[in-house]
Parts: structure tokens; C-alpha cells; sequence
């Protein structure tokens, strides 16, 4: 017998949660297998995009706009993205046991 989906955040539930926020109960099961089921880390990741790509993109124009170079320009969003992409996916792990505790959840070891 397979179990119900959970319910899923709306797409403004899931902003707040994808910068941080703590989402309402009803959501719980909806939290726990989002960061417990297979391919958490691609989903975690993503999230991490979501929350980067604004900033990126912010200081991809403050620097046309200092008169950088657009290559000089792009090549340092590249690196500040693969620098936030490689700090997220080591530091995975103790980001979700945050999220799960913010949550009043905890991983079974």
C-alpha cells in the first residue's frame, strides 16, 4: 500500500523555507521527506541556487557598472558560484540536521 504524498508548500512557503523560514505543521511530512528521501543533496543544492542567484546577479551588474570588464565580470561570479556550490555540498549534511531541528525533528542515527 503506498502512502500519501505530503503536501507540498505553495510556491511563497517554499521561498520562505528555500532563505531560511520555518514552515507551517502542515507541512511536516512534506519537510521530513524532503530532507531525508533519496537525491536531498540535488534538492538542497538547488535551494542554495535560489538563494545565491540574486546576489550573483546583483554584483554581476554592480561590477559593469564600476566599469569592470564583463569577462573579468562573469569570471568572478563563476568562481563565487562554484565556491558557494562546493561550500553547500560539503556542509550538507549539518545543514540539514539545522533544518530538521528548526523543524523540532531529528535524524534516527
Amino acid at each position: 500500500m503506498e502512502s500519501e504524498a505530503p503536501r507540498r508548500p505553495d510556491p511563497l512557503h517554499w521561498l520562505w523555507f528555500a532563505f531560511g523560514g520555518r514552515l507551517p505543521d502542515r507541512y511536516h511530512e512534506w519537510v521530513w521527506r524532503d530532507a531525508t528521501a533519496r537525491g536531498w543533496v540535488v534538492r538542497y543544492g538547488l535551494r542554495m541556487l535560489v538563494r545565491t542567484l540574486p546576489l550573483l546577479v546583483g554584483a554581476y551588474f554592480l561590477m559593469v557598472a564600476l566599469t569592470v570588464p564583463r569577462g573579468a565580470a562573469v569570471g568572478a561570479v563563476l568562481i563565487a558560484l562554484l565556491f558557494v556550490l562546493y561550500m553547500t555540498l560539503t556542509s550538507a549534511g549539518e545543514f540539514r540536521r539545522a533544518w530538521l531541528v528548526q523543524h523540532h525533528m531529528r535524524l534516527r542515527r
